[in-house]
Formats: structure tokens, sequence, C-alpha cells
């Protein structure tokens, strides 16, 4: 299949290439085709077209009736019925919007994803002029309809500035966790582990899928740990406040920088390597726990590896990809 052209013009055009990729997506896309989509969703209209598609293709796909019993060839039927659905759909989306005007910046559908690789930074400004910040390594899936915004953090760290909207709650979905902000300042971290939240403005409303205990409701200053859960058991949310300074340390990363204050070095260590494919590795276990504290630029592993050198009688192997860490005999 060819691949679809980001600018292709006309309303009928958009439509059918919006029906190409929402078939290709569901059979999955590669890093090259999925930077191919987002850069392609750019566009309102491509952007509005492809969510119009794919709700269609959902109703259509919903009526068809499960099988009362699996047979080896279902995965075949399903990428034909995918297929009829999308084409179905397409044409209903032609027949629905010939002539359709280019919808405006602010419409209430609005579709798109988008990512960083390692060490790469992005803003991403919405329709309602809420703002999304990327972190290195990042990733986020962004669907808005009539009654609300969702946003979903598949990876990565993520600041989100939220357009204050009552009547259309601003959800964060990272994991099993739920964020729901109305109009607020918050970074959002997705860890293996746990997801981090570090509120710096307004109320943030924590919810867990697992979880039948209240959550807490966040304000400015605090900071929540939620453990992801294990089966169907949902850990406890921990809250504690954060000293206004650790605040902005805490969100250095805006500006390409990385601030500690008496941090293992271990902990260092690991927020370089978050940034950076040239990797550190710690091969003393009593110098991964000494504490350091600096202010680097989040590329600068280099300045930081050069003091440890002079001022904690730390040797550095330097190799093409990695520098070993050790202390000095």
């Amino acid at each position: 299949m060819n691949h679809p052209h980001p600018t292709s013009p006309g309303g009928q055009d958009i439509d059918r290439l919006a029906a190409e990729w929402a078939l290709r997506e569901r059979a999955g896309l590669s890093r090259r085709d999925r930077r191919a989509l987002d850069d392609w969703l750019q566009a309102p209209a491509h952007a509005a077209a492809f969510a119009e598609l794919k709700l269609t293709s959902d109703l259509l796909d919903g009526l068809r009736e499960p099988p009362a019993k699996a047979d080896a060839a279902e995965g075949k039927h399903r990428i034909y019925w995918l297929a009829a659905a999308l084409a179905a759909a397409a044409a209903i989306a032609v027949i629905l919007s010939v002539p359709r005007p280019t919808p405006p910046a602010h419409a209430d559908v609005y579709v798109q994803s988008a990512s960083t690789e390692v060490g790469g930074l992005k803003n991403l400004t919405l329709p309602d002029g809420s703002v999304i910040g990327l972190n290195t390594d990042s990733a986020v899936e962004i669907a808005y309809s009539a009654n609300e915004r969702r946003i979903r953090l598949t990876r990565g760290e993520a600041f989100f500035t939220v357009a204050k909207n009552p009547q259309r709650p601003f959800w964060v979905e990272a994991g099993q966790v739920s964020l729901r902000a109305v109009g607020t300042a918050f970074n959002v971290r997705y860890r293996p582990e746990a997801v981090e939240v570090l509120v710096r403005e307004g109320k943030v409303q924590v919810t867990q899928s697992r979880s039948a205990r209240p959550e807490p409701l966040l304000v400015a200053g605090d900071k929540a740990l939620v453990p992801l859960s294990v089966g169907s058991i949902a850990g406890r949310v921990t809250v504690a406040p954060v000293e206004p300074a650790r605040l902005q340390s805490a969100l250095a990363w805006q500006n390409h920088r990385l601030e500690f204050a008496d941090t293992p070095l271990a902990e260092v260590v690991a927020e370089f390597n978050r940034y950076n494919r040239h990797q550190l590795v710690i091969e003393d276990a009593t110098l991964s726990a000494q504490t350091f504290g600096g202010a680097f630029a989040a590329s600068g592993y280099g300045s930081l590896v050069e003091v440890l050198e002079q001022s904690f009688g730390v040797v550095a192997e330097r190799r093409s990809n990695v520098t070993i860490l050790r202390k000095a005999r």
C-alpha cells in the first residue's frame, strides 16, 4: 500500500487517506510510519477526518456478532471485516461531509499522537489552548471529544498546562491511573513500578481503576506516588508536600537542565541515562549510595564525570558508548 501523502487536497481524498491510515494503524505501525501519521494529523482537517472515521468504523465493527466458537480463520476474517468496515466508514464520511470546510482550530473532535526520542523535548499546543510538554523518550495519545479531553501517557514524562473548562474535563491516563484536572498545571512521570504526579498549580484528582478506596485530591505543591497494580490489588497512594525549591528542581527538565540536592549518585546517573545514549555505569556500591548536588545541562554527562573525577575521588573509564565509574583505590 502506498503511504498517504500528508498534504493531499480535497475532502474525499482526505477521507480515503484517513481510511488507509486507520487500517494500517490497526495492523500495527512502524516507528517511522507512526511519525508520518503524526505529521499528517497536524492538519486540523486530517485530524477531524481520522477521528470521524475511527468512530464510524468502531460502530460498524460493533455490529459484527462474534462467532460462538473461534476458528483458525478468525484472524483472517477479522482483517477482511476491518477493511470492509473502514471502506464503508470512509464512504459514509464522504456522504456526510461533501462539501466539508476545514474545521477551525477549536474543533470539538481532535486526535493526535506525539513522541520524543532520547534527549528530545517537545511542546504541543492543543486546540483549546492547553499545552503538553514532552520530556525525553516520552509519548502521548490525544483524543478530544465534545464532552471531554483525554490524554494517554504511554511512556515517559509530560507536563500539562490545562485550559480551564469545567464542562469539558481534562483527563490524563498512565497505566491504571487516571488524573482529572480542570484548570491546572502538573507533571506526570510514568515509571515501570509507579506513576509520579507533581502539582504546580490548581488541583488534580487521582483515581485507580482497581482501587475501591477514596483517592486523594492533590493541590499545588503536592507530590503523589501511585503504585501500579499487581494483579487485582491497587497500591496505596502516598502524598507529601514539596518545598518550592525542590519543585523547581524537579521541573528543571523543561529548560534542558537537571538539578540535584543531596541525591544518591545512583539516582543522578539514572537521570542522566534517560537523556543520553551514552550511558554511565557505577561499579561500586559505596559510590552508588554517596550523595551529590549540582545543576547540569541534561546532555552534560561529561561535565558530571569531570566533577566526580576532580572533586570526589572517582576513576572514570571512558568507552565508546559507556563510561564506567568506580572509587579510586
